[in-house]
């Protein structure tokens, strides 16, 4: 393991939050730092250049699905992924675990590692911790992730303690190959536990035992709820060192990624940007927004307003809808991803630059400006993630009325609800007054009631000074003093 100084160093903390830089035989990587994702050596609509243009200061690969196509014959032919993918850049590139675990077929997992069938041909492959470092060497990533097991939710505690085991078993096999092979890649150890406290901290501890040059957070968005994953991530972060980047691999929301950066987490990854601009969703500085929407025909507007990607500052929406409906090759690399991605790099690169002041105060803040976007991103979620078309026309009606109906509901719930009920109390307090009451009316009148009328009562407010005023403006009623003493 290399000295803390050599993998990792700290800019400046803020409570939790902090700014800090990882350094890779590719080039120095800023934190906090989102990781686009390139599972099969390219970000699905984006150019090597491109990335540069959205200062992506890493990317992400993986393990398995280079491994079953195009295979580690080939990529040691080509010199490795930055080669093959003519990408300059620092690489991170997970061991294949989860993919292992979640997509191939057919599965026999021994204590050495795993047997499966390829899920593109059937193919069979054999992947172990020693297996999983060797291809990343051959790889050439400059962060390798180490072997691990992750086991879906929900699991048993005597299910999660066995394969937390073998997880940890492997974490120490996997520290060996890569010392034994000379390497200068990074490696980082992958904490797991799912639910359990204590398993998390026995996870970690014994990680740190074995020595890695950094640490992730594993088996969080497994299909959990939100707040057990939020809660693993709590029960982890105390037994993270902090002179090591700490990654909390999957999460990649906006506001997931605010919160998981408040709580002191360095490096995040997600698919989301560019696989909602797959399905003909533009992320736009007001939320999701369909491509095929009709409003966009003739829109010559770009995507985001004073974007200064590729695709804002070239295309209207009118062309980007033009290229997907007609299914044209170049919507595949015009699409709304571009914008996207910088919307995330800006929510997850932005603490080295624009938090000076305090990074844990400013992302205090953010949190509270978030909350909005928050409520019109999650409002759009489903149209999102809802599949295009396969003809390339309009999305069904119900799935482009599920982000109005969201929105009302958050404004039935968020306002209108607590108004109605404030109006029915309003309502309640009116109907009962009485004469003798001492009541407090709109503008701070305040009188005994001598009379009731049906819209309007009269108030004595002085000797001899009697003023009339609407039943609606009354605020506060003091019941007359026969009925407090009767209670």
């Amino acid at each position: 393991m290399k000295r803390a100084g050599e993998v990792f160093y700290l800019d400046k903390t803020d409570g939790k939050a902090r700014a800090g830089v990882v350094k890779t035989q590719h080039g120095e990587v800023p934190t906090p730092a989102f990781m686009p994702v390139g599972t099969q050596a390219s970000v699905k609509g984006v150019s090597p250049d491109e990335l540069i243009e959205m200062r992506a200061p890493i990317i992400l690969g993986n393990t398995y699905h280079l491994v079953v196509r195009p295979g580690l014959e080939v990529m040691k032919e080509m010199g490795g992924l930055h080669k093959f993918m003519r990408w300059d850049g620092p690489i991170l590139t997970d061991s294949g675990g989860f993919q292992v675990f979640s997509l191939a077929k057919i599965r026999e997992v021994s204590e050495e590692g795993v047997m499966f069938s390829s899920h593109v041909d059937g193919k069979k492959f054999f992947l172990g911790p020693r297996e999983a470092i060797q291809a990343q060497i051959v790889l050439g990533s400059d962060i390798m992730m180490a072997f691990d097991e992750c086991p879906p939710w929900p699991c048993e505690k005597e299910r999660m303690e066995a394969s937390l085991a073998r997880t940890l078993r492997w974490a120490k096999i996997c520290r060996e190959e890569q010392r034994a092979s000379g390497t200068q890649n990074l490696l980082f150890g992958i904490g797991q536990g799912g639910d359990y406290p204590d398993l998390r901290r026995k996870s970690l501890e014994a990680l740190q035992e074995i020595g890695f040059d950094g640490y992730a957070i594993g088996g969080v968005s497994v299909g959990e709820p939100e707040d057990l994953m939020m809660a693993a991530i709590d029960h982890s972060e105390p037994f993270l060192p902090a002179d090591r980047p700490r990654y909390v691999m999957g999460l990649g929301h906006p506001d997931q990624i605010v919160r998981m950066i408040g709580k002191g987490m360095d490096m995040f990854d997600c698919v989301l940007p560019t696989r909602v601009a797959r399905n003909g969703t533009a992320c736009t500085e007001t939320g999701p927004e369909s491509v095929r929407k009709p409003t966009w025909t003739r829109d010559e507007k770009p995507i985001v307003n004073g974007c200064g990607c590729y695709t804002c500052t070239r295309f209207s929406r009118a062309y980007i809808q033009h290229l997907i409906k007609a299914e044209e090759l170049l919507s595949t690399l015009r699409r709304s991803g571009r914008p996207g991605l910088l919307f995330w790099q800006d929510v997850g690169t932005s603490g080295p630059a624009s938090l000076s002041g305090g990074i844990g105060e400013a992302e205090k803040k953010r949190s509270r400006t978030n909350m909005k976007i928050e409520a019109i991103w999650m409002a759009g979620w489903p149209l999102m993630m809802a599949p295009p078309p396969a003809d390339g026309s309009a999305p069904p009606a119900w799935v482009q009325l599920l982000p109005l109906v969201v929105l009302f509901a958050l404004m039935y719930f968020v306002l209108l609800r607590p108004q109605m009920r404030r109006q029915k109390e309003q309502e309640k307090l009116i109907s009962a007054v009485k004469t003798g009451d001492r009541v407090v009316a709109a503008g701070g009148i305040y009188g005994t009631v001598s009379n009731l009328k049906d819209q309007v009562v009269v108030l004595k407010v002085a000797d001899n000074v009697k003023i009339e005023v609407l039943r609606s403006s009354i605020t506060t009623v003091e019941k007359a003093a026969e009925e407090k003493s009767a209670t």
